[in-house]
């Protein structure tokens, strides 16, 4: 919970100064959310039920996680009017402060046109979990695969949309659902036209390697080239802030769901006449993750019924290598945990998947508790 507020006005004590011709590069401190409020029309394309229309989308600044800023009653300030609030910055600030300080994030709220996309269905032991990294990850990489599918449907600038992902409850548990927004204030009315199971679906064709010219086509091209997102697939300079949770692999798993509720999520199985993208991270003694877990000591490798583990004999404890969507109940994990148990009955045994030890390979650190 975030005591969010949106300012009437603001006042600067900043000192004007002449334009010198270059700027200060500020990194993004706000994301849009999709609030509650607005009646969407609800319909369902393929696996994914799909809503549009318009709705609120809220901006929040809490200070890069901090809650917000430390606010204080102005004390004194020539421009500032009755019940004014101010952050304290010393005494080199002219602005003077008082009372207990209230920690208080900034919020920008605007109406516009809005596309909800969530899964209907998941298949045994997958599901990205909204409250986990890779999750997150999952949610936020398909985001921004419909923001760039969408601007290839209705031929627009991608930078049209804003894009993003909202956690909500269900009887079971929490889940995740993606959201593309109009830049425009009030709305274009490209949500609403993307709301249409025709257009949906048609921007999740974009995510299949064998229709030409797709976006995948173009993504698996340079899949030697890039581990997780570069600029050549989901960055641009508009969501650096998002770099290190965006992953096309990751993305086109995703599509390959919202299109079909059975679709085999895996490190090793074919995508058809193609190579899984995945397995060039895990596949032999020279692959990223083989290589990585390597230099944390875990250098003996063996099968554990269809995955790959690896021991550290240091330690005794045991990495076996999966999906990053897949959960404990996943029944190749299960024969997995039985096969590594037999073989080492007293290791520590963690799960490793790419997109973790890649970015985060202090993780799995024996002994280490991931973050």
């Amino acid at each position: 919970m975030l005591d969010a507020r949106e300012p009437r006005d603001f006042i600067t004590n900043f000192k004007p100064r002449d334009f010198e011709g270059y700027f200060e590069w500020v990194p993004q401190s706000t994301r849009p959310t999709l609030a509650a409020g607005g009646e969407l029309e609800t319909a369902t394309a393929l696996n994914c039920v799909v809503q549009s229309g318009s709705a609120d989308v809220i901006a929040v600044n809490d200070n890069g996680g901090a809650g917000g800023f430390e606010f204080q009653a102005v004390k004194y300030y020539e421009r500032a009017r009755p019940g004014a609030l101010a952050v304290d910055f010393g005494q080199e600030s002219p602005v003077r402060v008082q009372g207990p300080p209230r920690r208080i994030a900034l919020l920008a709220e605007r109406k516009t046109d809005v596309l909800v996309a969530g899964l209907r269905d998941w298949p045994v032991g997958v599901f990205a979990d909204p409250t986990s990294v890779t999750g997150r990850a999952a949610w936020y990489s398909f985001a921004f695969f419909l923001r760039l599918a969408a601007g290839a449907v209705l031929d627009v600038d991608p930078l049209e949309l804003q894009c993003g992902f909202r956690p909500i409850a269900t009887e079971q548990r929490p889940a995740g659902q993606a959201f593309l927004s109009d830049t425009l204030e009030n709305g274009a009315g490209y949500c609403r036209e993307l709301g249409n199971p025709e257009r949906f679906a048609e921007m999740l064709a974009h995510g299949l390697h064998t229709e030409r010219g797709s976006i995948a086509e173009r993504w698996l091209l340079h899949a030697p080239e890039c581990d997780s997102s570069c600029n050549r697939c989901l960055r641009d300079y508009h969501n650096l802030a998002y770099s290190g949770l965006l992953d096309w692999r990751l993305a086109l798993d995703m599509v390959r769901l919202a299109r079909d509720p059975a679709a085999v999520l895996d490190l090793a199985a074919p995508w058809g006449n193609l190579t899984n993208p995945w397995s060039r991270l895990v596949e032999g003694e020279n692959a990223p993750v083989a290589a990585a877990l390597g230099r944390l000591g875990y250098k003996e490798s063996f099968s554990a019924g269809r995955l790959t583990a690896y021991k550290n004999p240091d330690r005794n404890a045991v990495c076996i290598v999966r999906h990053p969507l897949w959960e404990d109940a996943h029944p190749e994990w299960q024969e997995a945990l039985t096969a590594t148990r037999e073989r080492h009955p007293n290791a520590i045994i963690a799960a490793a998947d790419p997109f973790m030890v890649l970015r985060r390979p202090s993780d799995f650190m024996p002994g280490a508790k991931p973050g």
